[in-house]
Order: structure tokens, then C-alpha cells, then sequence
């Protein structure tokens, strides 16, 4: 292996070294190959279905990729072809659960985020993430959900008086 040499990058004003961004690429990649492999498809899961292996990829890819044009990619397959698959139930049940943990994988990463640099703000976009009910405001309803009625009765009011020269 060519012995690597010292770039001209730069983080936090500190000279980066080329091992150092080797080492961020391969954690990326191994990063990237833990989470497609981390959302699981029953082997029952269109089991007859031609296209079985194309369809696992893509649902793999959309549970980290978070996109379906990035998913489609993934598993070599055109936005026509997923929206085909969409006619099937089982199919439409796990593109949902896909999306679900592509939105847990971004909470987890948030948090991370979050503890990592103690970043409060971060924090509390987290907890409104994960708590619906968490809110800097309170806001109040009539019965189910519907606005609150009310009446202003101005008859105790004072009428301002004009003062006299």
C-alpha cells in the first residue's frame, strides 16, 4: 500500500491527515453496511414473487436511505417498478415499516448528535420528536379537539369618563 501523505484539510484549525479521512470514509461505509443490514425481511415475505430479491433491496435501502429514489437506486430498480409493487398489501405493509425505522435511525442518529455535543437545542427536537405531547406552549381545545367558545360579558366594564377642564 502507497504510504499515505499529509493534506491540506483542515478541522477546527488543525491539520487533517489522510489516514485520518481513510479512517472516516471506512467508518462511514461500515456505518452505511450496518444499517442496510439492519432492517430485517421475513423469508416469507413475497415468497413467490419474481422480483422477491429487488424488493427486499429496496425496502433494505429505504429503511436507511430514507428516500424512495435513493432506495430505488440501491436495489436497481426505476420508481415505476416500486409503485407496480405498491399494488401489492404485503409489499405496501413493509415499505411502511421501512419508513418507520428510517425515521427511528434519524431520532437515534439525532440523539447521538445530541449527547455527543450537549447541544440543548438538539436535545429538545429530539424529546418533541419522540414525545408529541412535548410543547414550549401549552395549547388548549374544546371537546375533542374542537376550538374553545367563549363569552365576554362587558357589562362590569368601567366606561372611561371624559375629564373636565
Amino acid at each position: 500500500m502507497k504510504r499515505l501523505r499529509k493534506i491540506d484539510a483542515r478541522v477546527s484549525g488543525k491539520p487533517v491527515t489522510a489516514q485520518e479521512i481513510l479512517k472516516v470514509f471506512k467508518d462511514t461505509l461500515n456505518f452505511i453496511q450496518t444499517q442496510h443490514n439492519r432492517f430485517l425481511v421475513p423469508d416469507d415475505f413475497m415468497k413467490d414473487h419474481p422480483e422477491r430479491q429487488k424488493m427486499v433491496e429496496y425496502l433494505k435501502g429505504l429503511s436507511w436511505r430514507g428516500t424512495e429514489s435513493g432506495a430505488a437506486q440501491i436495489a436497481g430498480v426505476s420508481l415505476r417498478k416500486v409503485r407496480e409493487w405498491r399494488e401489492f398489501e404485503e409489499f405496501a405493509d413493509f415499505e411502511e415499516l421501512a419508513n418507520e425505522a428510517c425515521t427511528d435511525l434519524v431520532e437515534e442518529t439525532l440523539l447521538y448528535s445530541a449527547y455527543a455535543t450537549g447541544d440543548t437545542r438538539k436535545i429538545e427536537m429530539a424529546l418533541k420528536a419522540r414525545r408529541k405531547n412535548y410543547n414550549e406552549r401549552l395549547e388548549l381545545s374544546g371537546p375533542k379537539g374542537q376550538p374553545l367558545t367563549f363569552n365576554v360579558i362587558l357589562d362590569s366594564v368601567p366606561r372611561p369618563q371624559r375629564l373636565e377642564d
